[in-house]
């Protein structure tokens, strides 16, 4: 069965991949990683939504999440295309954690990425 959205499933380092955009992605904080621009590389960290009053309302799986040296956390999610579920998530997530930056990756003229 295909990806809805045409992405071709990938791999490297023995991580699969939904999209090429993600695996391209994940080599750009990988080589940033390396030179120590970035620490703590995570992949696939799962962040708890919550509603107004505190209830948990769902659960937001970041596709990377980094540290800079300087003790900033950010958040990076490889998007091709920005759903509704996305953009109510992404306002969720915003909300909820205001101390992570979040960075939308939406194609390759962004690379490569600078913090």
């Amino acid at each position: 069965m295909g990806h809805k959205f045409h992405a071709c499933s990938c791999e490297e380092d023995g991580f699969k991949f939904p999209s090429k955009l993600e695996r391209d992605t994940y080599s750009q904080l990988k080589r940033l990683h390396d030179k120590g621009v970035i620490t703590n590389l995570f992949l696939q960290h799962t962040f708890q939504l919550k509603s107004n009053s505190g209830k948990v309302i769902g659960k937001y799986v970041a596709d990377f999440v980094c540290v800079l040296p300087s003790g900033e956390k950010i958040v990076i999610e490889s998007k091709g295309v920005a759903t509704a579920v996305w953009r109510r998530t992404r306002k969720h997530f915003i909300a909820d954690f205001p101390e992570y930056r979040l960075i939308e990756v939406r194609d390759h003229s962004q690379f490569p990425l600078e913090f």
